[in-house]
């Protein structure tokens, strides 16, 4: 119960912010708030859907998974909702980090996204009865920290930083990623590397070409 309660104040807390950064970045709310709803749905959906072709079990909250589709996902409802895609992709970037900022606080309550690696400091799990290194409180604050790093900058950028703190989230929040899985006791599957740290590469490989393609396009 406590799991889900954080993953809904996380909601709750994006849709306030992205209520009030709209105007900064020139997004009428009824329609910036109509483009947040079909963009989280989807996302969420498509969180589900992956989870349950992975793992065959209904339900899932691992939000890394999705994070290689987002950049599609906003292109897309920005261009139902007539939105400019830019800031559409600048303004999503901190919002995709608070959800799973606060879903991981949850993540100690229900006991998952355990770490393997036992430290006298650790949290305690019931299910293992040990003490057990706090990678949960170790990612939510690493999303806390992404999330912020790439509010400033696009406020460094007057909020107009040509959709450029989208793929510097998929880097920074995917490459922390890889290396918190090193420290979870999920299976690895190929060549040392966890699902979700594959899924995590792939991101910071998205935000990497995207990089290149920006500054090839600028000269």
């Amino acid at each position: 119960m406590i799991y889900y309660l954080f993953h809904i104040l996380g909601l709750a807390v994006a849709i306030v912010y992205m209520f009030c950064m709209l105007p900064k970045y020139s997004i009428s709310r009824w329609r910036g708030m109509l483009f947040f709803g079909f963009t989280y749905t989807t996302i969420y959906a498509v969180m589900i859907l992956l989870h349950w072709l992975i793992t065959e079990e209904v339900g899932g909250q691992n939000v890394i998974r999705t994070f290689v589709f987002t950049p599609l996902i906003v292109w897309y409802y920005a261009k139902v909702f007539d939105l400019d895609k830019k800031s559409c992709m600048d303004l999503a970037a901190a919002t995709s980090c608070i959800s799973p900022a606060f879903g991981k606080i949850g993540c100690i309550f229900a006991g998952c996204c355990e770490s393997w690696l036992q430290v006298p400091w650790g949290l305690y799990n019931e299910y293992t009865c040990t003490r057990l290194f706090p990678v949960q409180i170790a990612e939510s604050l690493t999303a806390f920290g992404i999330g912020i790093f790439v509010h400033f900058m696009a406020k460094k950028h007057n909020y107009n930083n040509r959709g450029l703190c989208m793929p510097w989230m998929l880097i920074l929040f995917g490459g922390t990623r890889v290396i918190w899985e090193f420290f979870r006791a999920n299976e690895e599957v190929l060549f040392g590397f966890s699902e979700l740290a594959i899924w995590s590469l792939m991101a910071v490989l998205v935000g990497m070409i995207w990089l290149v393609m920006d500054r090839y396009t600028q000269k």
